[in-house]
């Protein structure tokens, strides 16, 4: 069974809220151990609609980790279901607290080995994790434990089509964080670039859910928000890193591999050949990816 690790930014997009149900699902049934869940944003309502999103598929022990930095892509902008969802945990539940993210990546590598990490928003989470010294609870710095205990990290980040010139949006939101983990993360890691997901448009089978469902109210709220009322439908972006990493629709993707990937001084990722990392490209049509993932989607609701 694959341990995972997701790192999410939870809030700016509701594909997250997708990519998670999948993984939640993924989980309850035995599939995969989600052995938890960070987020990299500092906007505190993305940790409750993680929590809120966990416990609705009663996978309520799965450890959640809140970013320690300040003012990280927490405007009004990236708060379109976070608050909403935030507010009906605190009125059903109550407060709870979160773990620092990076000591909890840390204590997580410390317990497990052989685990991939599957980061769909910006990487400071895992710069800082590469970044950290030994302590007192683990005796080994995050470099060290990142070799000894990934054993690949999955990104839903960068632009591999040719013509690209723009950074992506989860890298150009921290291209420092992005440089520093694309240079120095010691396990392989598995791109799924902009071009992946961008014409993949599913959550029709949010509908099946019930209204006041977390992942239901993301979707909605968010596509409303963008002039798309009564719409499920969005780019599948990090439901396929979630998918590829987790070890699921092997026949959909393959990777074009042996790669040094690089991000550049504006964001933008660039490749050499003979490294150890690589980037997703599609095996299969939009059409039959975006049915297998609603096929995930609606596994459980």
């Amino acid at each position: 069974m694959k341990k995972i690790i997701i790192d999410t930014d939870m809030g700016p997009d509701c594909d997250d809220a997708g990519a998670l149900a999948i993984a939640n699902q993924l989980h309850k049934s035995g599939r995969i151990r989600l052995l938890g869940v960070t987020h990299c944003t500092s906007e505190e309502g993305g940790a409750y609609t993680i929590a809120a999103i966990n416990r609705r598929f009663s996978n309520e022990e799965i450890p959640i980790g809140q970013t320690e930095r300040k003012g990280f892509l927490d405007g009004k902008e990236n708060r379109t279901f976070t608050d909403a969802i935030k507010a009906s945990y605190l009125e059903k539940y109550g407060t709870r607290s979160f773990e620092a993210a990076v000591p909890m990546l840390r204590r997580l590598l410390a317990e497990n080995r052989d685990v991939t990490l599957i980061c769909i928003g910006p990487l400071n989470n895992l710069a800082n994790l590469l970044k950290s010294p030994n302590d007192d609870a683990v005796p080994l710095s995050g470099l060290a434990l990142a070799a000894r205990s990934l054993s690949s990290v999955v990104v839903m980040g960068g632009d591999f089509r040719k013509e690209a010139q723009e950074a992506e949006y989860n890298i150009r939101c921290d291209i420092e964080s992005a440089k520093y983990a694309a240079a120095h993360c010691p396990a392989p890691v598995t791109y799924c670039g902009y071009e992946m997901g961008k014409d993949v448009l599913c959550g029709e089978s949010l509908r099946e859910y019930e209204a006041s469902h977390p992942v239901r109210q993301a979707y909605q709220r968010f596509l409303e928000k963008y002039g798309q009322k009564g719409s499920f439908l969005r780019p599948s972006w990090d439901l396929i890193a979630v998918c590829y990493g987790a070890g699921v629709g092997r026949r959909l993707w393959e990777v074009c591999g042996n790669l040094f990937v690089r991000v550049d001084a504006q964001g933008r990722t660039r490749t050499e050949k003979g490294g150890k990392d690589g980037y997703l490209v599609s095996a299969a049509g939009t059409d039959r990816i975006a049915s297998a993932l609603e096929e995930l989607l609606k596994m459980q609701s």
